[in-house]
């Protein structure tokens, strides 16, 4: 068999964000109540879980009015791309990437980021000229761990 792609995560593969979407999380959550605000503890729970899932989650634990649930996910999104207005290219990932396109290889990213965060993730990092699919949470019934993305992908 020959390798024809390769497809990469976002967070934490491409691009280390897992601190960048809890405090976002949190800090959306903390316009609502402190309480549901989630501890450096609990993180764990949450990490590379979807915004809506974790929202379930703090209804079913804590609960959580259903009636915030947009509201505290617009205000994530919106804090986590505001901090990542900042970020850099990524040289040494530019240079793997290109190193594959010249080696003939597709190149695809299977996030369970939504489609904003993948898209100004990879052009913040110098990335997207390289990609030539990426599929996110808003691609797929089921989110990762769920193969789904990846069947898609292939």
């Amino acid at each position: 068999m020959t390798v024809k792609a390769d497809i990469f995560d976002l967070d934490g593969v491409l691009f280390d964000g897992v601190d960048l979407h809890f405090k976002s999380f949190n800090k959306a959550l903390s316009h609502v109540d402190e309480k549901y605000v989630i501890s450096s503890a609990d993180e764990h729970k949450f990490n590379g879980v979807p915004t809506r899932m974790k929202l379930k989650k703090l209804t079913e634990e804590r609960g959580l009015s259903v009636e915030y649930h947009q509201q505290v996910w617009e205000h994530k999104q919106q804090f986590f791309l505001e901090s990542i207005s900042s970020m850099g290219e990524d040289a040494h990932k530019i240079r793997l990437m290109s190193s594959l396109k010249e080696s003939g290889y597709k190149i695809a990213v299977a996030s369970n980021s939504i489609a904003a965060t993948v898209e100004e993730v990879l052009a913040r990092k110098g990335l997207n000229e390289y990609v030539d699919l990426y599929l996110s949470n808003d691609d797929v019934t089921h989110p990762k761990p769920d193969p789904e993305i990846y069947t898609l992908c292939v």
